[in-house]
């Protein structure tokens, strides 16, 4: 079943189950057996739970696009530098059966909805993020041309 279209005035194409499985079964079809549940949106981009591991995340305007494409290739850089866990894409989508644009296969990090929890207890780690030093080296490990993921 599939869970209704959300009433989002900047949403330009809409995720079903049925496109999601689809664009699966195209590129990844070793991954269209898992269960796919648990449709979620954010203001740009609408993620469906696959099985209990991973997420497949969509860009839903135009203007996001870009922003996951950018997430494919430098979560994987960032990732060991940070304090917290972040969905480094273990698998990349391409536009394909009506679906515009680029999109991943992340995995699943469970939490809390951010908006749902007290602001004090939000980010206990910001200063430690924003503070660390590793942070400021990261412009000296930018992958070279073609380092992009595109399957792990």
């Amino acid at each position: 079943m599939t869970a209704p279209s959300p009433r989002h005035p900047k949403i330009e194409v809409d995720v079903t189950a049925d496109l999601a499985r689809a664009l699966l079964a195209e590129q990844h079809p070793d991954l269209a057996r898992l269960r796919l549940h648990g449709r979620t949106f954010g203001w740009d981009n609408l993620t469906w739970r696959l099985g209990d591991h991973l997420a497949l995340r969509f860009p839903v305007r135009e203007m996001s696009a870009l922003l996951v494409e950018h997430e494919q290739r430098w979560l994987p850089v960032l990732a060991p530098r940070l304090p917290v866990p972040v969905p480094v894409p273990v698998r990349d989508g391409a536009p394909g059966l009506g679906y515009p644009w680029v999109w991943s296969v992340v995995p699943w990090l469970g939490g809390e909805v951010v908006a749902a929890t007290e602001p004090s207890t939000r980010t206990p780690w910001a200063d430690e993020l924003a503070g660390r030093a590793r942070l400021t080296r990261l412009g000296r490990s930018r992958p070279g041309p073609g380092a992009r993921v595109t399957q792990r």
